[in-house]
């Protein structure tokens, strides 16, 4: 269990620095600073308003440049490239799950959602990271029976946070509606950050890996949110997008065979590409 151990230190570090309450999203951060025009302007170009709703992945946790290279942020970009003014409400938190997004938007925290023509939602990855790092915590001091014991706690965890995520997806839709009816809403799923560790759990159950373990319930949360994928304007396949190149896409990364770093968040390139998945879908509903 040495690479049980690892992996819990390795994590440990990670949930410190990256569990924040979702305290801050009375002032999302914005990406654009709205600029009064010229009066000698001939036309004023049309704004494209997105509030994107999310955990760490929205709020671009571990980037170099958070405002720069967040995929809103490179999103915005692209809207400026097509000759129209972004105005985008950034409202990821650190750490959240989908029943604490749920009891932000009652609270009405989220005020951009009202008056936006798009609102995107990233959520649900919280639900079952939370338990996986208990599980890791024992591990590093467990073997045998009594790690198998801890494993199975594990699973009804990780069941029950997609159990959460499943009731709460469509109260969270319902609420966004009564905010804004007209609004279109973008469902973006999750991609799997440890596709390219194959690391052997076969101690706890025989033939399983890390990756393997990972992508069961990274599925049992892209199920749910595909299922809403007629019920919203589009949804995002950024699963797909980072399918094969986890590597990389994904902060984790290992040396020598060794895991060194476990961060499941994207890094530069990986916002890249949700961005341009994301851009593509918008740029075909503007049309």
């Amino acid at each position: 269990m040495k690479r049980i151990a690892a992996l819990f230190l390795s994590l440990l570090f990670l949930t410190a620095c990256s569990s924040t309450a979702p305290a801050e999203t009375e002032s999302p951060e914005s990406e654009v600073t709205e600029t009064v025009p010229a009066e000698t302007e001939p036309e004023k170009p049309r704004t494209m308003s997105i509030t994107a709703l999310g955990d760490s992945i929205t709020r671009g946790y571990g980037l170099a440049d958070v405002n720069g290279e967040r995929f809103t942020s490179l999103v915005a970009d692209e809207i400026e490239k097509a000759g129209m003014k972004p105005k985008i409400a950034n409202y990821g938190v650190d750490g959240l799950k989908s029943d604490e997004l749920l009891a932000e938007l009652e609270a009405g925290y989220y005020t951009a959602v009202k008056a936006t023509e798009y609102i995107t939602l990233c959520i649900g990855a919280n639900n079952i990271l939370g338990p996986s790092f208990d599980f890791l915590e024992a591990a590093s001091t467990q073997e045998g029976e009594e790690l198998k014991k801890s494993y199975k706690i594990l699973r009804e965890k990780a069941d029950a946070g997609c159990a959460q995520y499943e009731k709460d997806l469509p109260v969270i839709l319902e609420t966004i509606r009564g905010y804004n009816p007209e609004g279109k809403i973008i469902l973006l799923n999750l991609y799997h950050p440890y596709a390219h560790f194959d690391i052997s759990m076969d101690s706890i159950e025989e033939g399983m890996t890390l990756a393997s373990l990972t992508d069961e319930y990274i599925g049992k949360l892209n199920a749910i949110t595909e299922s809403y994928a007629g019920e919203v304007t589009a949804l995002v396949d950024v699963y797909a997008a980072f399918d094969g190149q986890s590597a990389e896409f994904v902060c984790a990364y290992s040396e020598n065979g060794e895991m060194t770093n476990m961060d499941p968040h994207p890094n530069a390139a990986g916002h890249e590409a949700i961005a341009q998945e994301l851009w593509e879908v918008l740029a075909e509903l503007d049309q």
